[in-house]
C-alpha cells in the first residue's frame, strides 16, 4: 500500500523506449533517493522480523536462512516455538531401513535442496511443496500458521490446520494483517498433510528416505 514503492515498481516494468524518457528517469531517481535507503548488513535491529530478502544466488540465501533460524532459537524463551526435525533413513545392504548417518543426511539435504528443520510458531509464513487435490492445496501455495500444534502432533508428523492463500496469490502478509483481513482476501483454513518420498537415489547404489512435517518448505522429503 506504499504509493511511492508501487510507482518505482511500475517504472521498472515500462518498455525500453519509455525508460529512455529523461522525465521518467528523473522521476525514478528522485523517488529512489527520497524513499529508499541501504543497510550495511541484514542484522540491523530495526529490520521487521518478516523482512524479505532477494538474492541472485543460493549461498547468500542460505546464510540469511541460517541467521533467521538462529534468531528464532534464541528467542524461544519469549515466544512459543516448536521445532520439527527431518527423520532421515537409509537402506542397509540387507535391505532394511535404519536411521541415517550424518553423511547420508547431508547428502539428502544437498540432493533435495531443503532445510533439515522446520520452525512452527504463530503467524509463521510457509510455502506448500506438495499437491493434494482432496484438500485443495498445491505446490508453491502460501500458508500461515494460526493454530499452534502440540509437540506430539509435530513428532508424529500429523496434519496441521493452516491458513492457505487463494490459488495463484503471491501476497505475503505483513504483521499488520489480521486473520479477518486475510480471510476477507480469500484465505481459507485447510488441513495440510505430510507425504514421504522413499527410494531417493544418493549415488553408488545407496538410497535414503526422509520424513518431514506437513506444510513445510522441504520439497521431495515430507512436504
Amino acid at each position: 500500500m506504499d504509493n511511492n514503492w508501487l510507482r518505482l515498481q511500475q517504472i521498472t516494468r515500462l518498455s525500453l523506449q519509455k525508460l529512455d524518457d529523461p522525465a521518467i528517469r528523473h522521476e525514478f531517481i528522485n523517488l529512489f533517493v527520497a524513499n529508499a535507503g541501504s543497510m550495511p548488513t541484514s542484522t540491523q535491529k530495526h529490520l521487521p522480523p518478516n523482512s524479505l530478502f532477494v538474492d541472485g544466488k543460493n549461498e547468500p540465501l542460505k546464510k540469511e536462512q541460517k541467521k533467521l533460524f538462529q534468531k528464532l532459537v534464541g528467542s524461544r524463551r519469549n515466544k512459543k516455538i516448536l521445532i520439527s526435525t527431518a527423520e532421515d533413513k537409509e537402506r542397509t545392504v540387507e535391505g532394511r531401513m535404519v536411521p541415517a548417518t550424518a553423511h547420508t543426511s547431508a547428502m539428502l539435504d544437498k540432493k533435495l535442496k531443503e532445510q533439515h528443520q522446520l520452525y512452527f510458531y504463530v503467524v509463521g509464513r510457509y510455502q506448500i511443496t506438495a499437491n493434494d487435490t482432496n484438500n485443495k492445496y498445491s505446490n508453491s501455495q502460501l500458508a500461515m500458521l494460526f493454530d499452534m500444534p502440540t509437540q506430539e502432533q509435530i513428532d508424529r508428523k500429523q496434519p496441521l490446520r493452516m491458513l492457505l492463500a487463494p490459488p495463484g496469490s503471491h501476497y505475503i502478509p505483513s504483521n499488520q494483517d489480521s486473520l479477518e483481513d486475510l480471510q476477507d482476501m480469500g484465505w481459507f483454513f485447510a488441513l495440510v498433510h505430510s507425504c514421504c518420498l522413499g527410494g531417493i537415489s544418493l549415488g553408488r547404489g545407496s538410497q535414503g528416505t526422509s520424513s518431514l512435517p506437513p506444510g513445510c518448505r522441504k520439497k521431495n522429503r515430507n512436504s
